[in-house]
């Protein structure tokens, strides 16, 4: 059972922090949005990373927190960028289709077996992007997010498999505080030019710090989950913040435009996803 309530509490994380990034991306500058979202999380998740330090004895470790900043920046761009551009009820479906990359990637580079489960599941997960995202009558801005978007899926999918495997090195805590801490490397510097931006943020000081707790507290409520129940339970479960994240944007942001389209690609998107932890 508590299990399950971890699992909850990191799809309603997830769902609560996407429907603020969508409120407060597209009033501030992305860099500076980005340096202070890094900060907090990682400030959030440094206790973790004391209390499970262990240094890696081999250089490779460390080739692999590299590789893995070097995306979480390229990540954090575009996807900020799509919060900005999509509702986030659109935006949070594309997003599934990073699921759809991973298992492709793990078919044809890993050689990882197929199943009608993972086929299926991953019909039912395009079907529901294709839903929600097509449109003849899309406007420009919208199109623009959509590449945003479908760029970050990809090179989420991407750095699935690096954490993968820098997880061999570290322990989760300390890995989960260096993929917050090393992108400060690149949004630092930068963020000293935009010092009237980064002040502005602070205005709406309540949303920002919601945002960085959210972000930490699904890192770690998924972490316990994993703990107390398989991965075929969790899975499913923290995907309900698809449809969080859907109502959440209808219901606070206002995105009442194609309701029941959004509420239905949310849900076969969910279904598709649960399909595939059964294989």
């Amino acid at each position: 059972m508590i299990g399950i309530i971890f699992a909850l509490g990191a799809a309603v994380s997830s769902g609560v922090g996407r429907v603020l990034h969508r409120h407060l991306l597209p009033k501030h500058d992305l860099i500076a949005y980005s340096f202070v979202f890094h900060v907090l999380v990682a400030l959030f998740l440094f206790p973790y990373f004391i209390i499970s330090f262990s240094l890696p004895s081999t250089i490779t470790a460390w080739w692999y927190v590299i590789i893995s900043g070097i995306l979480w920046i390229l990540i954090t761009i575009a996807s900020f960028k799509a919060f900005q551009l999509l509702e986030v009820s659109v935006k949070v479906v594309v997003d599934k289709l990073r699921i759809i990359f991973v298992l492709l990637f793990g078919i044809f580079i890993f050689n990882e077996s197929v199943s009608i489960e993972k086929l299926l599941g991953t019909m039912l997960i395009f079907g529901g992007v294709i839903f929600i995202s097509y449109s003849k009558h899309a406007k420009k801005i919208q199109k623009k997010g959509l590449m945003y978007a479908f760029i970050s899926t990809i090179l989420i999918a991407i750095v699935t498999f690096v954490d993968k495997h820098a997880i061999n090195f570290f322990n989760p805590g300390m890995f989960a505080f260096f993929s917050f801490f090393t992108p400060l490397f690149f949004f630092g510097p930068l963020s000293l030019n935009k010092r009237k931006e980064v002040i502005k943020l602070w205005k709406h000081w309540h949303y920002i710090l919601a945002v960085g707790i959210t972000a930490g507290l699904y890192y770690v409520f998924v972490l316990f989950a994993y703990k107390h129940i398989d991965a075929s339970i969790v899975i499913p479960i923290v995907e309900i913040s698809v449809l969080i994240t859907c109502i959440g944007g209808i219901i606070f942001l206002h995105e009442k435009k194609n309701i029941w389209r959004k509420v239905i690609s949310a849900l076969i998107v969910i279904a598709g996803a649960i399909i595939l932890s059964l294989h």
